[in-house]
């Protein structure tokens, strides 16, 4: 969200006026519409559900496949395959003790699936009451929003986070609006979110920036599984109407001609199977019943399912194909296409992980001197590996290449420096 950068300034002396906050909401409300539809896809409401029954009798089968949820665990799982790990050339054991302290990493995974399903995720860092260590809160996009400058360097002016107020008897009294700005925290109330706003009060966060975070999926913000949503609609439309047909088919009608049947002859057909006609001439019978054609719906379904996987850039491991030859290289180039959108997935989370850093180091109780830029992020990825091709490569280049570097390439050793010594 852009806005001009004086309001800044107005909205670090807590001095929003409801005019400027109620456009605001009502802008991030506007884009809660999609964020919900995205939400809707992986949670398994798909659009095939809202189909009208004809109210004919036809069959309407509503076949739901969950592509959007299996494209967003695939894709997070390949991002995060194990916690993300810190380094650096300088002395950071304290750090990282502290970071482990606060849980981060619980929060990592969080933040990866709101960002693969919305396009971006939110963490508000906060410190704790009793150790003064910074925490970390995950919250839902459509429940917060940050501001920032018309600039070119669009730099965050302060961020929003507004939810229910919820009562000691578990009802709603209006909303709380809490306002994130560089030094100050202003709590505001409101019996609707369109206004007006009462301001409650003010309190210092202790961190020397916003406090709030945003992750983006890519340069558009845009959700893993959103290029492919009228994909999977098709598909699920797709699967549907094949249920549909055999069912009409099993409820086809028995056509009779020259003759007919009475009801003591209808039992004795299901009990025995046979039809007799007696007396009559050209008489036949047959069944009255929709023309299946599973070949050519089957190379339909087949091209749709190609489809989802190809511009989603999330291969299908269960097909025959992926499995045929499991070498590094080929498992790799398998790979290829959710490996390219990983690197600038892991390049717009590293920023944001940086970002949480510089939060955390700017704090009195964390090291100084330490710059964020000095600390390194490495994201560990679960990729099937071939150990046996790796065991070999290894024992051929031991005694040229140093023990810790070819150690590092063994999947299933967690201290290399360990193993070498």
């Amino acid at each position: 969200m852009i806005r001009n950068k004086d309001l800044q300034e107005i909205a670090n002396r807590g001095e929003l006026s409801d005019k400027v906050l109620k456009g605001l909401i009502e802008e991030h409300q506007n884009a809660c519409v999609r964020f919900n539809k995205l939400d809707d896809y992986y949670k398994g409401k798909h659009q095939v559900f809202f189909r009208k029954d004809q109210g004919d009798g036809r069959p309407n089968n509503k076949i739901m496949h969950n592509y959007a949820k299996y494209i967003v665990v695939m894709s997070v799982g390949y991002l995060l395959g194990d916690r993300v790990k810190y380094t650096s050339d300088l002395d950071i054991s304290a750090i990282l003790t502290r970071y482990k302290k606060a849980n981060f990493s619980d929060c990592d995974e969080e933040i990866a699936k709101d960002v693969a399903i919305f396009g971006r995720g939110f963490e508000l860092l906060y410190l704790d009451g009793e150790s003064r260590l910074p925490r970390s809160h995950v919250i839902d996009p459509r429940s917060i929003f940050t501001v920032y400058s018309d600039t070119p360097k669009h730099e965050k002016l302060f961020s929003v986070y507004y939810y229910p107020n919820i009562t000691e008897i578990g009802k709603q009294d209006g909303f709380c609006i809490n306002i994130y700005t560089k030094e100050n925290i202003y709590e505001y109330r409101t019996k609707n979110l369109s206004g007006p706003y009462e301001k409650v009060c003010s309190s210092r966060h202790f961190f020397k920036e916003v406090p709030v975070v945003e992750y983006f999926n890519n340069e558009e913000a845009v959700s893993d599984f959103e290029d492919v949503l009228s994909l999977i609609d098709a598909y699920n439309i797709l699967q549907s109407d094949r249920v549909n047909d055999v069912e009409r088919f099993v409820q086809a009608i028995l056509f009779l001609k020259n003759f007919s049947i009475t009801d003591a002859d209808v039992s004795i057909l299901k009990e025995r199977r046979i039809l007799q006609a007696n007396g009559a001439n050209d008489v036949d019978a047959k069944w009255l019943s929709h023309a299946l054609d599973q070949s050519g719906v089957e190379i339909i379904r087949k091209t749709v399912e190609a489809d989802i996987h190809k511009f989603s850039f999330v291969p299908a491991i269960t097909d025959e194909h992926f499995s045929g030859n499991a070498s590094g290289v080929a498992l790799k180039y398998k790979l290829i296409g959710l490996s390219q959108m990983n690197k600038i997935k892991k390049r717009y989370m590293e920023r944001g992980l940086k970002e949480r850093l510089g939060l955390c180091l700017d704090l009195p109780n964390f090291k100084p001197n330490i710059s964020p830029h000095d600390i390194n992020i490495e994201f560990l990825h679960s990729l099937p590996v071939n150990d046996l091709e790796t065991a070999k490569m290894v024992s051929e280049l031991s005694g040229i290449v140093k023990n810790e570097t070819l150690l590092k390439q063994l999947s299933f050793v967690r201290n290399p420096k360990e193993e070498a010594a």
